[in-house]
């Protein structure tokens, strides 16, 4: 059995089927009302529950994903005191995607997998790859859609080299893990250099053409290279890190 597959062995393990089963999609979705919009809460169940995902008014009609308890907002859908069905046809809009999954993966080391999202080595140890899963979600939502902009929030962790350090995010060749092969994803090209400060998050824009593959082909997000080694956070220590925010249009 190869380091790969060892590796594979453990993250289908039963003991991992149930998080594996919430990190496969979205658990629910809802229509909910905006009712306050700093921190955001959203009312579709008779009570208000904290959101994640976008700037919104107080009374904007809102779509809902529910994923591991987490309650994500993923476009507006309209504006008034009850919820309202979407457009059928849309000609245009603007979608948030959290990341489903995050890992990183150690080279030499197969069962050195981390929540995180990590790149780089230190000390001479097995450099680090880390990406961002979105298990299908961009695809599934938007498909035929043109990509006008996109964007994605990453947010620094702790570890890693310290003070302001460059991190280049790459697509991958999936975004969906475990992959159907069980072979670790791969760069595909590079999207756009972001650098971060430990504990820092921000915004960086990503060419609109890497949002249109990431909606057409499933691809994800990575973060790869020998140094400087930056750990980036993953969905356990920030949830919106790796959201990704896609503008697009329909003809």
């Amino acid at each position: 059995m190869s380091d790969l597959d060892d590796f594979a062995a453990a993250l289908l393990a039963p003991d991992r089927e149930d998080e594996r089963n919430a990190a496969a999609g979205p658990q629910r979705a809802d229509v909910g009302i905006v009712t306050q919009t700093s921190p955001l809460l959203v009312n579709c169940t008779g009570f208000d529950e904290q959101a994640i995902g976008g700037t919104y008014a107080v009374g904007d009609a809102v779509l809902l994903n529910r994923v591991r308890g987490l309650v994500f907002v993923v476009q507006k859908v309209g504006v008034g005191s009850a919820p309202s069905a979407p457009s059928p046809d849309p000609l245009s809009g603007s979608a948030t995607f959290p990341a489903i999954e995050t890992f990183s993966w150690r080279e030499g080391y197969p069962f050195a997998y981390q929540q995180d999202v990590r790149k780089g080595a230190q000390d001479g140890s097995g450099a680090w790859t880390g990406a961002f899963f979105y298990q299908g979600g961009p695809g599934a939502s938007l498909a035929g859609v043109t990509v006008v902009s996109c964007s994605v929030r990453i947010a620094r962790g702790s570890g890693g080299v310290a003070g302001p350090q460059a991190v280049h995010l790459f697509l991958s060749s999936t975004g969906i893990w475990p992959t159907p092969s069980m072979v670790a994803p791969t760069t595909v090209g590079l999207v756009t250099n972001v650098t971060l400060l430990p504990g820092e998050s921000k915004w960086a824009a990503i060419p609109a053409a890497s949002g249109q593959a990431i909606v057409d082909t499933n691809a994800g997000l990575m973060t790869s290279g020998a140094s400087p080694q930056v750990f980036l956070a993953g969905r356990d220590s920030d949830p919106e890190s790796g959201l990704l925010q896609i503008n697009w249009e329909r003809s």
